[in-house]
């Protein structure tokens, strides 16, 4: 009967209420600091830096203390990792030991040290993928430093992650206990990082929704791997090829590598990271920081350096370099002056470009190789007029297109003169004219003086004989005969006074092609002739008006004179102007953002050409040929009519202009969500595309569409959108979505007799439960008690509320009601009343005598004894509202008193 009666206690006493147990040892810390040397490695991003091994040593920064926790089969205990980048694990060091029993002996226990894969909610995922098996023996004694307790798991062979792992140690015995060693979860060691994991009823939970006697596990196990990695620095810019002497910056790539985890990098430990990063910008400024920024002082090609530094925990000091040059996009060239040549020369075509650019000359824009480099274009014996399109190189950066319209020129053949003969007193008209080029008169016939630019030269009045020197120059090629003579002479007989002759005016070639054109003279007894030349040649009409009429654009001239029967005035020159509105050439529209200017373009041999926005419109918005559209939206017409002065094209042409609106978003919806639930943002556009980036410089999109799905979602995620229409693009904007507490629906639990199973959740505080009892019965709240009326295996599940947010969590565990092997005992059932109490009253229990009674809590802890006299005992003071079981101490004859405290 003994037996069986220490069974039952067995039974009955081994109710697992707190989830994790800690062992009454003092674990002392001897072990030597570890001092890290340095050593300094200059490679690439593409050649990284092969570094020594680490031992990751995070996990022990920051710890007051020490505790050991046990730990058995089924029942693991790890700490999380991150991996940014591709690295290898070889095994880990911990600290553990068998825990010893009473009375003490030795015990032998296998500790089984796995690595696996982190999911999506930073807990163990799938089978480990290395193990190793070490034993340990019972340490006996108090304290026990961890030098003594020292375990170094191997797996054999370096194992390549890609991704977050997570070690972790559990044992192979269901009997004995064993134990781990973590920093102190009552000082909250942890920081609340929550970065350690543990197994309870077969379930993984993060650290900090378990508890030790009540305390939340705020703790980080003392496991450090052994790593190893390449160290590879890069950076990016979105500004390479940057036009002006604006602030660049520069995006450091660290996060993709180990130098910016905190669980390798101690300098990220300390917030010291941007004295791992040491930028240098050209050798001019200097600087300490992640990300890096640089204003250039001149528009150059920058040499920029990065050295990356990681201070590990353990070992040596690892660098890397990164080197770029980052060039500057060069403005559009520009000539010295107008590329022209006379025909059959040698001509030099001189352009400018910044300083450090190439110039490349092509026949025509689409022309995939230039046919020259360089400044000084050489052209020999040049015969035709051509147009070169011109820009300027540096590496990969272009500048815009500069065109060269390039004239060729004919050299004056030809050089005629035209004296002529007047009275004294009279205005002579001199003429001269060549085949190509103008005229100019000079007072001498070499070093004079300009006088006159021309084919006919009005001078006078004249007393004496006066002479000018002409020559042909056709810009630049001059008459190879060499200035002409034209001399006026001047007769002894006096002229009479000269008309008064009508202004300049002009006529359209098509449309009103003829003017009536008015003089007068001074003397009623002279006459007034009208002349087509300006010397010699019969009048074209006599008196006081003449009608011009002209239909070939150009220069048209009528001269007048005074007639008094023996001499002439001297012949005024009237000139009309014959004009024409000109053909256009070119004319082109624009596609265009609508937050850009669309560029129109049109060209006129001549005049000019005017752009109006409607066909009704009598004012043009613009005149000439590279017009900038804004304001408007969607597909525009866009009309133009050339003119030259007052003669304007008869009818509209019209060119189109295509505006590509940005979508403006017209809702952003980004719902919170509950941990490890999907998310999803979405930004809705009538029209284009939505880009999602990381941050508001990325350059390579995360996804590209109105609704973008999130995945499984740990924490807050910040996304950044940018709507696009044939290639326009908005600003970009973030939205983030929310993620709410998910509570841990979790519990232990312990079989009483007769087939009813205990269950106690391992967080209650602000949650509501329903249970599913896997026998077809379900149950809202607690006491988490259930009454089996079968023996069997069934799967419990737990669906855990938050009070607080709504978020739910579940928990599907299986549990095993079976009394085999274990005899009944008959015990007494007490009634307790008035139950629900309260704190501080008096309770009657029937049928108990004088004896001592024992509060323990949902929990399993022991709150408080009390003394029973005549049947009353008092409800010890200061207990909370909650759950508590009343053990009669001293015997097992009597059943648990559930009491319910108000």
């Amino acid at each position: 009967m003994k037996r069986l009666i220490l069974l039952i206690s067995l039974v009955i006493t081994t109710s697992a209420f707190a989830q994790l147990v800690s062992t009454p040892h003092s674990i002392l810390n001897d072990m030597p600091a570890v001092g890290a040397k340095p050593i300094v490695k200059g490679r690439s991003a593409a050649k990284p830096t092969k570094c020594d091994g680490d031992t990751s040593m995070f996990p022990s920064y920051g710890s007051t203390a020490y505790n050991s926790i046990t730990i058995k089969k089924g029942s693991s205990l790890g700490q999380f990792f991150d991996a940014p980048q591709v690295m290898t694990v070889s095994g880990f060091r911990f600290f553990g030991f068998s825990v010893t029993p009473t009375p003490a002996k030795s015990v032998k226990i296998n500790l089984i040290c796995n690595l696996y894969k982190a999911g999506a909610d930073s807990l163990p995922s799938g089978t480990p993928i290395a193990s190793d098996t070490i034993m340990v023996d019972t340490v006996m004694g108090s304290s026990i430093p961890l030098s003594r307790i020292t375990l170094n798991a191997d797996f054999g062979k370096p194992i390549t992650v890609n991704g977050n792992y997570i070690v972790t140690v559990e044992s192979d015995s269901t009997t004995a206990l064993a134990a781990v060693v973590c920093n102190s979860y009552t000082n909250g060691d942890g920081k609340k990082r929550n970065l350690c994991v543990g197994s309870v009823s077969g379930k993984w939970y993060r650290c900090m929704s378990l508890n030790i006697g009540g305390t939340v596990f705020n703790s980080h196990m003392q496991m450090y791997p052994f790593v190893g990695y390449q160290l590879g620095t890069d950076f990016t810019t979105t500004q390479n090829c940057y036009p002006n002497l604006d602030t660049l910056y520069f995006q450091n790539q660290s996060k993709k590598t180990v130098t910016s985890s905190i669980f390798y990098n101690y300098y990220v430990y300390y917030n010291w990271e941007k004295y791992s990063h040491r930028w240098n910008f050209d050798n001019m400024l200097y600087m300490n920081a992640v990300d890096g920024k640089y204003k250039p002082t001149s528009k150059k090609n920058l040499k920029v350096e990065l050295i990356t530094t990681v201070y590990p925990y353990n070992g040596n000091y690892c660098s890397d370099t990164a080197v770029k040059t980052i060039y500057f996009r060069p403005g559009t060239p520009s000539l010295f002056q107008a590329a022209q040549g006379c025909k059959g020369d040698t001509v030099t075509i001189l352009a400018a470009a910044d300083a450090g650019s190439t110039l490349q000359w092509f026949k025509k824009v689409t022309d995939p190789k230039p046919f020259f480099e360089g400044n000084k274009l050489v052209i020999y014996n040049c015969q035709n007029t051509d147009t070169f399109f011109v820009k300027a190189i540096n590496n990969t950066c272009e500048s815009g297109w500069l065109t060269v319209p390039f004239t060729v020129n004919l050299y004056p053949t030809k050089l005629t003169v035209k004296n002529d003969s007047i009275c004294a007193g009279a205005s002579a008209n001199l003429q001269a004219s060549t085949d190509y080029g103008s005229v100019y008169w000079y007072d001498k016939a070499t070093g004079g003086k300009l006088q006159f630019t021309g084919n006919l030269l009005t001078v006078g009045p004249l007393k004496t004989d006066t002479s000018f020197y002409v020559v042909a120059n056709n810009k630049g090629c001059m008459y190879a005969g060499g200035a002409k003579l034209v001399k006026a002479f001047v007769g002894s007989s006096f002229a009479p006074s000269a008309p008064k002759a009508p202004a300049d005016t002009f006529v359209c070639a098509r449309g009103v092609n003829s003017v009536k054109l008015t003089a007068s003279s001074s003397s009623s007894s002279d006459t007034l002739r009208w002349f087509a030349d300006a010397t010699g040649g019969n009048p074209l009409a006599k008196g006081t008006t003449y009608t011009f009429s002209g239909s070939k654009r150009g220069d048209g001239f009528v001269y007048v004179e005074s007639w008094n029967g023996i001499c002439g005035s001297g012949r005024t020159a009237v000139k009309v102007t014959i004009k024409d509105y000109p053909n256009v050439f070119g004319a082109a529209g624009d596609s265009a953002c609508s937050n850009d200017t669309a560029r129109l373009f049109g060209s006129t041999p001549w005049g000019q050409l005017n752009w109006y926005y409607k066909r009704i419109d009598t004012k043009p918005f613009y005149v000439g040929k590279t017009p900038l559209i804004t304001g408007l939206s969607g597909k525009n017409q866009i009309y133009y009519k050339s003119s030259e002065g007052a003669c304007f094209a008869p009818k509209f042409d019209s060119v189109e202009v295509v505006i590509n609106d940005i979508p403006k978003v017209s809702s952003v919806t980004a719902p919170s969500v509950c941990a490890k639930a999907l998310g999803n943002m979405t930004a809705k556009v009538p029209f284009g595309n939505v880009y999602w980036y990381e941050d508001s410089v990325a350059t390579d999109p995360l996804f590209i569409g109105s609704s973008y799905d999130l995945g499984l979602m740990l924490s807050n995620r910040t996304a950044w959108y940018q709507t696009e229409n044939n290639g326009c693009r908005s600003e970009r904007s973030p939205v983030t979505v929310v993620v709410k507490a998910r509570p841990a629906a979790g519990f232990t639990w312990n079989l009483l007799w007769q087939l009813k199973l205990n269950c106690v959740p391992i967080s209650t505080s602000g949650l509501t439960f329903v249970w599913e009892w896997g026998d077809g019965t379900k149950k809202t709240g607690l006491p988490g008690v259930h009454q089996y009326t079968q023996a069997g295996s069934y799967t419990v599940r737990l669906i855990a509320t938050s009070n607080t947010n709504g978020c739910k969590d579940t928990a599907d565990i299986s549990v095993l009601v079976d009394h085999t092997a274990v005899k009944n005992i008959s015990k007494t059932r007490l009634i307790a009343y008035p139950n629900p109490t309260s704190s501080g009253q008096i309770i009657h229990i029937d049928g108990l005598g004088e004896c001592k009674v024992q509060w323990v809590d949902a929990l399993g802890r022991n709150v408080g004894q009390s003394s029973v006299c005549q049947s009353e005992v008092l409800v010890p003071s200061g207990l909370r509202s909650g759950l508590y079981y009343l053990n009669v101490m001293g015997t097992l004859g009597y059943s648990p008193v559930t009491i319910f405290v108000q």
